[in-house]
């Protein structure tokens, strides 16, 4: 067993000195973004990412794109999956960043999130045997008994 401490700073610009003291030693950041903001989006990739790589470059980041609910064509401020996914591409295994996009509202992929940070802290910590595990980035088992470890 492991203990998991989640901090939401909300992007607060508030907590902005304060921040880097929390990302030291983490295993795992969530940096969530709203996924219908371009503007969010840049921030989230340009400055929270790269704060949270700066405190600790072992971390692993899983970039969150909320509300997708709310994405549709008729959105063009809606930041295309494409576009994140050749980015997370781009970035590779050197950044250690992966891509999972969520509804708050529907509760879509909010569980996914949580296990594979929770999976992925344990990896980095080495409490468990990496190859003993799937892979944070795979889709999740059909089933909903636990850890697929």
């Amino acid at each position: 067993l492991f203990e998991v401490k989640v901090w939401d700073t909300a992007g607060s610009e508030h907590f902005n000195a304060l921040s880097p003291i929390y990302y030291r030693n983490a295993c795992c950041a969530l940096v969530v973004f709203d996924i219908t903001s371009r503007a969010k989006y840049e921030e989230a990739i340009n400055q929270w990412r790269q704060q949270v790589m700066d405190a600790a470059p072992d971390c692993q980041i899983i970039l969150v794109g909320n509300k997708s609910d709310l994405v549709s064509p008729s959105r063009p401020e809606c930041v295309a999956e494409s576009e994140i996914e050749a980015l997370i591409e781009r970035w590779g295994g050197e950044h250690r960043t992966l891509y999972i996009k969520t509804s708050a509202l529907t509760g879509d992929n909010v569980k996914k999130v949580f296990e594979t940070a929770a999976l992925a802290a344990a990896k980095v910590k080495q409490i468990i045997d990496p190859s003993e595990c799937i892979d944070p980035g795979a889709p999740m088992p059909a089933s909903s008994g636990g850890c697929p470890c």
